[in-house]
């Protein structure tokens, strides 16, 4: 059985930006310790906010999650950041 699937490059670059995306969130790239710490990747954000990586791409396609950075095609942001939006009562509701 054979599957070809058409996508555009801009379907390709999201498809890879999310790829490396969950591959960074495996590996402990963020600063040493403290309320400053970096957390990179949709994966490890969702992980701090106690939500899916998938969650994480809504909420930030969206405009509501503020605390969030970009790193070339990388989310990044600082845990005392995101439990501070939570915290404010980011991401109730979508």
């Amino acid at each position: 059985m054979n599957l070809t699937l058409t996508v555009t490059e801009e379907q390709l670059e999201e498809i890879v930006a999310r790829m490396v995306d969950e591959r960074l969130a495996e590996v402990d790239v963020s600063a040493a310790g403290g309320a400053d710490e970096w957390v990179r990747g949709a994966e490890a954000i969702g992980a701090h906010i106690g939500a899916s990586r998938w969650r994480v791409y809504n909420l930030n396609r969206a405009g509501r999650c503020w605390p969030l950075q970009k790193d070339g095609s990388n989310l990044v942001a600082k845990k005392a950041d995101l439990d501070k939006w939570i915290d404010e009562g980011g991401g109730i509701s979508l």
